[in-house]
């Protein structure tokens, strides 16, 4: 994958992923999305805060939110990065992936070092050619001035352009207030970003009872249990 990575103009080396940890509880999730049946973006950026305040089986916090590119309507193949908590409360820098028909890959990139709780990072997926696209990584809450580490390439998928989707998952229960703000995708292959303008509800995948997701604006979103949202 390195070699693909530098035919593409970037030099650095993706960081060392490492098997993925357990978790005993049963994942629930929330997604938006960019407007609603668009599916030609050919990027997906934001900048997500975390806060780890939820239980799982006792054993600690664990939950994720993660930058989302839905490249197949049946949601057989997408790409996600983001960050996610173990089953011990310790964050770890994640992505996940499928090209249809091959296997879900999953991966932590402690290489990277260690997020912390209670700060802002932000995350891009964005088309570098036939079928590939870059995952990325930066400190800060702004994507526009963001310093990019790249980290990974994922592989080839079946086309080049996928609906922008932004996600929190949650496993186990409590009340973490994360959110994703300044969301922006790219309608051209290397082009310009641009904050999203129809922040909808993915009511297809919102498996999260008596959570729910509360649009801030048409870039921004956050979870909670506590005040109805628009699901």
């Amino acid at each position: 994958m390195l070699a693909i990575a530098i035919s593409f103009g970037s030099m650095l080396p993706a960081f060392h992923p490492q098997a993925g940890f357990a978790v005993s509880c049963s994942e629930m999730t929330k997604f938006v999305e960019q407007g609603t049946g668009s599916s030609r973006y050919y990027g997906n950026r934001d900048a997500i805060y975390t806060y780890n305040d939820v239980t799982c089986g006792g054993s600690g916090g664990v939950n994720s939110q993660s930058t989302f590119m839905r490249l197949r309507d049946d949601y057989n193949s997408w790409i996600e990065v983001g960050v996610q908590l173990d089953g011990n409360g310790r964050p770890h820098y994640w992505t996940e992936w499928r090209a249809y028909p091959a296997a879900i890959v999953v991966k932590y990139y402690d290489s990277a070092g260690t997020p912390g709780i209670g700060a802002y990072y932000s995350f891009k997926i964005t088309d570098i050619g036939n079928g590939y696209f870059g995952i990325y990584r930066a400190a800060g809450s702004n994507p526009d001035t963001a310093s990019w580490s790249f980290v990974q390439i994922a592989d080839q998928m079946t086309r080049d352009v996928g609906q922008a989707e932004s996600e929190e998952s949650h496993y186990g229960s409590g009340s973490a207030y994360d959110y994703a703000l300044k969301l922006e995708t790219q309608s051209s292959s290397g082009g310009a970003w641009s904050l999203w303008s129809n922040l909808q509800c993915d009511q297809s995948q919102n498996s999260m009872p008596g959570w729910y997701a509360q649009k801030l604006s048409n870039s921004s979103w956050t979870n909670n249990q506590n005040a109805p949202g628009i699901c």
